[in-house]
């Protein structure tokens, strides 16, 4: 039945400091959430990732913004 809303949830695993994967899971991110407005996405982010998140070191600090609001 299509018209059962099955939930929509998804964690995402980043440990690389490979900036193409970050860019990549920052475009599923924006993606999904665009595609489904109900997602439930969340991002956990350590090791080489990190950097990610820091403010002067991030290559998509303003994406990262956007999509947190």
């Amino acid at each position: 039945d299509k018209s059962v809303n099955v939930p929509y949830n998804v964690v995402f695993d980043l440990t690389s400091g490979d900036t193409i994967e970050h860019k990549a899971v920052l475009r599923w991110i924006k993606l999904i959430s665009e595609t489904h407005p109900d997602a439930r996405l969340e991002l956990v982010v350590y090791g080489n990732a990190l950097p990610l998140f820091v403010k002067g070191k991030s290559i998509a600090g303003n994406e990262i913004t956007g999509l947190a609001a």
